[in-house]
């Protein structure tokens, strides 16, 4: 298809203003400073003897004139800096009114395009035949756009064949109408009717892939190869407005590809229906299913509340029984503690005697060992404690109880022991009076040697 005024307007512009704001930006990024007036080489120069004569003479009046000199001119660069990037603001802004315009653009003659297609092969005919009616007038040269190499061109489908004949014949008529109403209709004595001829292609073949050009954009493309905007960018993974490098690689869909995605957004949209007829009924099922979660609540609650009297019932059933048994279990554990005291009464005789037979026999021990004349000193050990803290305890307790003690230190603990007995029979029977004494509370003792 030609580039419409429009289009070529908008590509120009977006062209222009890129090519504009690249340079100024490169302008003011890589614009060299003005050397500064050196005082060194001001002094540096050769002087006449009238100068040489103060040369003598301080150099601060010059030196601060220079300083003001650079001043005003490094704030002169800055103004032109400023003034800089505010154009290329604007040049931006515009660009951008006119990227959108441009696509706004290519959405309605992309809207025509199906338009005219809808009308297949009556445009067609009626194209021919208005060109055969008509007298013959050579129409003036049209400017067409170039199609690419015939390397790059591959075989057009019968889609695209149609769209471009139905184009061509629409193009050759609207310029033979132009021509005939600026130029005399020349004197014919008959009619003379036109041969048909072929029609020229208004538009290169899909050739696949496309590498882009300068000033190249997606809007051009689809223009030149018939494909909606929003198509071509789809299949490049492109929006709309996205912008195109220089050699990028883009690819142009076929016919069949344009009539699969058109297929798949139709496909979309009918699932989008189902959707919404889906959601319609699910509110339908869920407005029902509310209802009858209702009615179960009211049935629910009904039951809930029978639940709760009979509960009541049990309730007031099971403290009932619980009382019962708390005074039984009250009545167990009073009989048990009784036995228990019978108990503990008849250990602590059964201690009481076993601790009195211990100290007779140990008494009696005694005067056997005096009476014998026995040989060797022993004692009771009736503890290893861990530290003194406890040795202490334990040791109080037996003095308590008068008992004697002997604490010695081991690498294991604090040794304590009771005695000395002389003889170790006499020490036999204080390990089993030890043992038997509640006061001290020793259940294991053994005897060794003092």
């Amino acid at each position: 298809m030609k580039f419409s005024k429009q289009a070529l307007l908008g590509t120009t512009v977006l062209l222009g203003g890129s090519v504009l704001l690249y340079a100024t930006m490169h302008q003011v990024l890589n614009a060299p400073a003005k050397p500064a007036v050196n005082s060194q080489q001001v002094i540096a120069k050769p002087t006449t003897d009238k100068q040489s004569a103060i040369s003598n003479e301080p150099l601060t009046a010059d030196i601060a004139t220079e300083k003001n000199l650079l001043a005003q001119k490094q704030k002169e660069r800055e103004q032109r800096v400023a003034a800089q990037e505010q154009q290329a603001q604007q040049y931006m802004t515009e660009q951008q009114r006119i990227e959108a315009e441009a696509l706004a653009r290519s959405r309605a003659e992309n809207q025509l395009y199906a338009n005219k297609n809808a009308a297949n092969t009556s445009s067609v005919v009626a194209s021919s035949v208005t060109a055969i009616t008509q007298p013959v007038v050579k129409p003036r040269p049209v400017d067409t756009v170039a199609a690419p190499p015939q390397s790059q061109v591959a075989v057009p489908n019968s889609v695209q064949n149609t769209a471009q004949t139905q184009n061509a014949a629409q193009t050759r008529s609207a310029t033979q109408t132009k021509e005939q109403a600026a130029t005399p209709k020349p004197t014919v004595t008959a009619p003379v009717v036109a041969q048909p001829q072929p029609v020229a292609k208004a538009t290169p073949s899909n050739p696949g892939t496309y590498q882009v050009k300068a000033g190249e954009g997606l809007i051009g493309l689809s223009r030149r190869y018939n494909v909606p905007v929003d198509v071509l960018a789809s299949v490049n993974n492109l929006k709309p407005t996205s912008s195109l490098r220089v050699g990028q690689t883009i690819t142009i869909p076929t016919a069949a590809q344009v009539n699969r995605i058109t297929q798949q957004a139709q496909a979309r949209e009918q699932q989008r229906q189902n959707e919404i007829t889906r959601k319609k009924q699910e509110a339908e099922r869920k407005k029902q299913q509310a209802l009858l979660e209702q009615q179960q609540e009211v049935a629910r609650k009904k039951q809930e509340a029978a639940q709760k009297e009979q509960q009541k019932q049990q309730e007031i059933a099971r403290k009932k029984q619980e009382a019962q048994l708390k005074e039984q279990l009250k009545e167990q554990k009073r009989q048990q503690e009784i036995a228990q005291k019978k108990l503990e009464a008849q250990q602590q005789a059964q201690k009481k005697q076993a601790f009195q037979a211990a100290q007779d026999n140990l008494r009696q021990a005694r005067q056997t060992v005096k009476q014998t004349d026995a040989k060797g000193t022993f004692g009771v050990q009736v503890a290893l404690a861990t530290d003194e803290k406890k040795a202490n305890e334990i040791t109080q307790k037996l003095q308590a109880a008068g008992y004697k003690v002997k604490t010695t230190q081991t690498s294991k603990g604090v040794r304590i022991v009771v005695g000395p007995e002389k003889g170790k029979v006499a020490a036999l029977a204080l390990k089993d009076k030890l043992n038997n004494d509640s006061r001290v509370d020793v259940n294991s003792g053994w005897v060794l040697y003092w």
